[in-house]
């Protein structure tokens, strides 16, 4: 687990800008277990600041969907602080100069979370943002369950610098496993984050 500050860091961005948040961000900010965890699948390592709390998962799960829609700049920027607050802490800085977001197969690129986070976290860091991770579109609505079906992702450009990769649900971490092994190379080491991570507790 990676606790200590940095969870105390993180907890104090929430409680100071829950107020400019809509209700249902709000919610979410409140109710999601800030757990900054290292976990790991087939023995590639991500980590994930964030548990679904399990007594009220359903919910929390239909309020995320609901937000994708149009998830405001406040929601974005309390979400990329957590993340960027949570690698300082374990990193002890920012150990990266690239920014990949990992690519939505249901949202538009305009509402898609991922890449709304990498763009203001880059910004925040002075990191480059690159789209270098592709994926065709799939139907339907964003949904934990259904995104573990969605198609694979391409490489659209390779990162030659430390990469940080972003995504706002792990729910197996299979995209992360994904993403990270298509980006990663002898030379060029790679990050995984994502906000939520897929086991609930309470």
């Amino acid at each position: 687990m990676c606790r200590g500050a940095a969870a105390a860091n993180v907890g104090v961005r929430v409680e100071a800008r829950t107020g400019k948040l809509s209700p249902t961000e709000h919610f979410l900010a409140e109710t999601l277990i800030r757990r900054p965890s290292l976990m790991s699948r087939n023995g590639v390592a991500y980590i994930a600041v964030r548990r679904w709390r399990r007594s009220i998962k359903a919910y929390q799960i239909d309020a995320l969907q609901a937000l994708k829609s149009a998830p405001s700049a406040d929601f974005v920027d309390l979400i990329a602080d957590e993340l960027i607050h949570t690698i300082s802490g374990v990193l002890g800085s920012p150990a990266f100069r690239v920014v990949v977001p990992v690519p939505c197969s249901r949202s538009a690129p305009t509402t898609c979370l991922p890449r709304l986070v990498a763009t203001t976290l880059a910004a925040r860091a002075g990191a480059k943002l690159v789209h270098a991770l592709s994926i065709e579109p799939a139907s339907g609505r964003s949904h934990p369950k259904a995104n573990l079906r969605r198609p694979r992702m391409q490489l659209a450009q390779p990162t030659d610098q430390p990469t940080l990769i972003i995504d706002d649900v792990a729910t197996s971490g299979a995209h992360l496993e994904e993403a990270t092994r298509l980006l990663r190379t002898p030379t060029t080491p790679v990050l995984a984050i994502a906000w939520i991570g897929g086991q609930a507790s309470d």
